[in-house]
């Protein structure tokens, strides 16, 4: 009672400073909506109203009913919900902001294209390849062990290929940065901006990694006779996303709506704490066509239909082989069916969001990455009988609250594997290949050739700041691994590999390898 009585007297103060005389049951109305909230949300929720009531020009005499009350406070509301910042939203790959690095200031600034074109020119291409080598380079440039400023005088120095190529300081031991390419028939060269230098791999040693053709890495050997010979290559050495921030400000560097990071956002995170039972669910290669498939989806949904998820991200191919010209009609067909299943499922219809990712084979259009979302004409029916569902790009991102989640359906664990320099000897092959990923900051580290990217859109392949969650969907096992705190998992193919699925719960980061029972 005392409590009530302090906030009425607040709000009948707050309205005649300002001019108004407010009724007792206005007043009564206003101390119900406001008894919940916290003493600083009253006096700002008082303000709010007092500021509206006194722009609002219905309001002939200063005297406020609690009809005037109730529209304020409605009115309040929906301006405060247009403000807020979405919990949940989907991001598509060419919606992805693009940064530029200012060496003067060593921060990242926003670019703006006047105009986003697939079909880019050729200085694009340049372009493409010198955003990677910059983003890591500056990275290098601060990293405590690499940085020439630590260096002893007998410590190999970092150096550029003009340099050694210009000074013809010969024997000299130095670490060389650059990408790696094969420019001929089995010869092996480094690149940076300032020149090419022939690579002699005979007596490397590999450290931890998945070493293609494409990947930024750092060789340390003895420049002679114009050759590098190299004694051990070893990847970029990876940064938290905590530390990258620094260099990017309060910048909004994932995508969506907000223009600012919502990682520090107080109230994202209060959100994201309380609701503990959200999760979001992940699977991948979904062979519509193949019966036993749709019976393991149909034992799924149900499974999930009283506690929904918050989403469930359904990952191609979704056909189990190409129908030749029969490909759209059979695709448009199976999409259809799968509609009508999750329809029967009525909790899962009206609260989870179905968000649908094209695999390899899936799309119409060009094998090229970013992949666009599936056109309408394949999915029409799909969206009438589930509107909450979202078809977007490959690779695409999810934002909710304060986390970030990058979402790749592509096997390239398979093929980085296959287009090694050097297969590692010793080690877990997911766990090289997690590192790698991570030291590079970059989806598809290896040739053009095997991995096609339209060449103005390298920033949708790029994760740099880290993500919370990186999902790379790929046919190999399933596979969990955390390193400088992002997680990493594969939830595997569910036709192949006897239907499995991951989830994971955004409140603890904690990731369930999921499987449905073959009996």
């Amino acid at each position: 009672m005392d409590e009530n009585r302090l906030l009425r007297k607040s709000i009948i103060t707050s309205f005649r400073l300002n001019g108004l005389s407010i009724k007792g049951d206005a007043c009564d109305y206003l101390v119900s909506q406001l008894g919940p909230v916290t003493e600083e949300e009253r006096s700002s929720w008082i303000s709010k109203v007092t500021e509206f009531l006194q722009k609002k020009k219905s309001l002939s005499d200063p005297v406020v009913l609690k009809s005037h009350v109730v529209s304020a406070v409605d009115e309040c509301c929906k301006s405060e919900m247009e403000t807020a910042d979405d919990v949940f939203f989907v991001i598509g790959a060419f919606d992805v902001p693009k940064f530029n690095y200012h060496h003067d200031t060593k921060k990242f600034i926003r670019r703006i294209d006047a105009k986003r074109n697939v079909f880019a020119e050729a200085e694009h291409r340049i372009k493409h390849f010198s955003d990677r080598y910059t983003m890591i380079k500056q990275r290098i440039d601060r990293h405590e062990l690499l940085s020439s400023r630590n260096k002893s005088s007998d410590e190999a120095k970092l150096r550029t290929i003009d340099y050694l190529l210009s000074c013809a300081a010969e024997n000299e031991k130095v670490v060389v940065f650059g990408i790696l390419a094969q420019l001929q028939e089995g010869k092996y060269f480094l690149e940076d901006p300032s020149g090419i230098l022939p690579l002699n791999l005979s007596q490397a040693i590999y450290h931890n990694g998945l070493f293609a053709e494409n990947c930024l890495i750092l060789a340390e050997g003895e420049f002679c006779d114009g050759v590098l010979c190299v004694h051990g290559l070893a990847m970029p050495p990876p940064e938290s996303s905590k530390i990258s921030r620094t260099y990017f400000g309060n910048a909004n560097t994932f995508g969506g709506p907000s223009e600012v990071s919502l990682k520090t956002s107080a109230r994202m995170m209060k959100i994201e704490e309380s609701n503990e039972e959200a999760m979001i669910v992940f699977i991948s290669d979904i062979w519509l066509d193949n019966a036993k498939v749709l019976d393991k989806i149909r034992m799924l949904l149900a499974g999930y239909d009283e506690y929904s998820p918050l989403a469930i991200v359904l990952m191609g191919d979704f056909l189990s082989k190409p129908y030749g010209n029969q490909h759209s009609s059979m695709f448009r067909d199976k999409f259809k069916e799968l509609a009508v299943i999750i329809s029967h499922y009525k909790n899962l219809l009206a609260e989870t969001t179905f968000i649908i990712v094209p695999g390899p084979t899936d799309s119409p259009y060009a094998n090229i990455l970013p992949r666009p979302p599936l056109p309408s004409f394949l999915t029409e029916e799909f969206s009438k009988r589930v509107p909450k569902s979202i078809f977007t790009t490959n690779p695409c991102r999810i934002q909710y609250c304060t986390q970030e989640i990058v979402v790749f359906r592509e096997d390239i664990l398979t093929k980085m594997c296959r287009n090694c320099v050097h297969f590692p000897e010793s080690g877990d092959v997911s766990l090289h290949f997690v590192k790698t990923i991570l030291s590079q900051c970059y989806l598809t580290p290896v040739p053009l050739s095997v991995c096609p990217v339209y060449w103005s859109e390298g920033a949708a392949l790029t994760i740099y700041p880290l993500p919370d969650v990186l999902v790379v969907a790929d046919q190999r096992s399933p596979f969990n691994i955390t390193h400088k705190d992002c997680v990493v998992f594969n939830p595997s193919s569910f036709s192949l590999r006897q239907f499995c699925f991951t989830v994971y719960v955004p409140a603890s980061k904690q990731v369930e390898d999921s499987q449905i029972s073959t009996d």
